[in-house]
C-alpha cells in the first residue's frame, strides 16, 4: 500500500508506541481524548459489549477487519484518538511497517501477516469428523463455529472428550451464541 506523504503525519514518536500493548495503547488514547469505550463503540455504529468483547480483546484482529469493511470509519476512529491517519494508527498497533523514503518519496505500508492460527484441539477436530454429519451438529464444522470452540481454554489444560466438544457446541447454539455475527 502506498500512500501519498502529504495525507500522512508522521509523528516520529509514535512508533515508540507499538511496544506499548495495542489494547493499552487504546485504552491511553481513549482517555487522553476524554472518550469512553461507549464513545468508541459509537464512533464504528456498534454495541459497548462490542468495544469489550471485540476491540479490546484483540485490537489488532478487530481493526484489520475494520481496514478491510469500514474504512472511512476507521479514518475517524482513528482521528478521534489523535492520530493524524488510519495509517498511523496501524502502525502503531503494529500491523504494518512504515518506511518512510528519502526527498518526497511515499510512506510505503507493509502489512504485516496475521499471527498463525492455533492448532485444533485434537478431541474437537475428532468431534468435528465424528458429529459434523449429523444434522443438530452440522454448523460445528464450519469456520466460525470451529474457530471460536478452538478459543476455548480449559483451567486444567486438557481437552474435552468428543461428546464434551458436542454438548458444548449443542448448549452454546441453544442459548444463541452465534459467532461471526455483532
Amino acid at each position: 500500500m502506498i500512500l501519498e506523504r502529504s495525507t500522512v503525519l508522521v509523528n516520529m514518536g509514535s512508533f515508540d508506541n507499538a511496544k506499548e500493548e495495542p489494547g493499552v495503547l487504546l485504552r491511553r488514547r481513549l482517555h487522553s481524548n476524554k472518550l469512553s469505550q461507549a464513545d468508541a463503540a459509537r464512533i464504528f455504529g456498534k454495541s459497548r459489549a462490542w468495544a469489550s468483547q471485540e476491540l479490546f480483546a484483540d485490537p489488532r484482529k478487530t481493526l484489520r477487519r475494520m481496514l478491510i469493511d469500514q474504512p472511512a470509519t476507521l479514518d475517524t476512529f482513528a482521528k478521534a484518538l489523535g492520530w493524524s491517519s488510519r495509517d498511523e494508527l496501524l502502525i502503531d498497533m503494529d500491523l504494518f511497517e512504515g518506511t518512510l523514503l528519502a526527498g518526497d518519496s511515499p510512506l510505503i505500508l507493509d502489512p504485516k501477516p496475521a499471527q498463525p492460527a492455533r492448532e485444533l484441539w485434537p478431541n474437537l477436530a475428532l468431534a468435528i469428523e465424528e458429529y459434523g454429519d449429523r444434522a443438530r451438529y452440522r454448523e460445528m464444522a464450519t469456520p466460525h463455529w470451529r474457530d471460536y470452540l478452538n478459543t476455548f481454554d480449559f483451567y486444567d489444560g486438557n481437552d474435552l472428550s468428543p461428546e464434551g466438544w458436542a454438548e458444548l457446541f449443542l448448549t452454546l447454539k441453544q442459548s444463541n451464541v452465534r459467532p461471526g455475527e455483532e
